[in-house]
């Protein structure tokens, strides 16, 4: 009984390779210029004034004068559909003086509001202005409806990183013709689940928590080894992220650590 589940196992694989070389998208191979160098993406737009998870305009622009290349915002569709940067909307509401409430406010409303009494959300439009004219990449998070994302934030999709929580979500963002969506894995038997894909290059970006590095360090530095990108989130740890920078994860999600005090 064993051998016969083995078997059928392994068929399930084949097949699913085999139909995902023919039938689905392949992504693009993110150009890296330095593989050992690693990578640092401003989380939740980086910190501003010891505030972080703010996503606002501030902490944006603070994060392109510090020489970040790669800029994450958390985005939330706002109930006139309109995309806003929010992390969590009970803790949006919370830092711009509001009850942490569950209820979603329209984009006038969003737009009227100060996170911490002076700090400035941001609309789909004003990211879209700031990344037109800043030539970083935007790394976006929360947001898995690309059809939404492309009409509201038209930015070239050489300049996205999409991170998706499903291979649902990962193939839908290809299908729309992004070419880097990273699928974020959670676990050590997820990271296995999706080996497969991985090695067939079906996968080509990941990422993943950074207190599991310490104990997938041999399956993290293969997938860099096959040109596979990680990035790890999140760590404000400079030694962490020297030790394990280019050689186990392509790079960091990180509040406060700046290419200036890296080094």
């Amino acid at each position: 009984m064993k051998k016969i589940i083995t078997v059928s196992v392994i068929a399930l694989v084949f097949v699913m390779l085999i139909l995902h070389f023919y039938v689905y998208p392949t992504p693009e191979t993110f150009p890296l210029k330095d593989r050992k160098t690693p990578i640092l993406i401003a989380h939740a737009g980086g910190a501003y004034q010891g505030k972080i998870y703010t996503n606002s305009a501030e902490a944006v622009s603070n994060s392109l004068e510090n020489g970040y290349d790669f800029i994450e915002i958390d985005l939330l569709m706002l109930s006139d559909s309109i995309i806003g940067g929010v992390h969590k909307l009970e803790e949006f509401n919370s830092i711009t003086g509001f009850e942490e409430s569950a209820v979603l406010m329209s984009s006038v409303e969003f737009q009227r509001r100060r996170i911490y009494d002076s700090l400035h959300p941001l609309l789909a439009n004003d990211i879209l202005k700031i990344f037109e004219n800043s030539g970083a990449y935007l790394v976006t998070d929360k947001l898995e409806n690309p059809k939404l994302l492309e009409e509201q934030i038209p930015l070239n999709k050489d300049k996205i990183l999409n991170e998706v929580f499903s291979y649902k979500s990962y193939l839908q963002y290809l299908k729309n013709g992004y070419k880097y969506p990273m699928l974020c894995i959670w676990s050590k038997t997820e990271l296995y689940r999706y080996l497969p894909l991985l090695i067939a290059r079906k996968i080509k970006m990941i990422t993943f928590p950074t207190y599991l590095i310490v104990a997938c360090q041999k399956e993290l530095k293969f997938l860099l080894s096959i040109g596979v990108t990680v990035f790890a989130f999140t760590s404000n740890d400079k030694e962490f992220i020297l030790e394990y920078g280019g050689s186990t994860v392509t790079g960091f999600y990180t509040d406060s650590i700046t290419y200036r005090n890296l080094y």
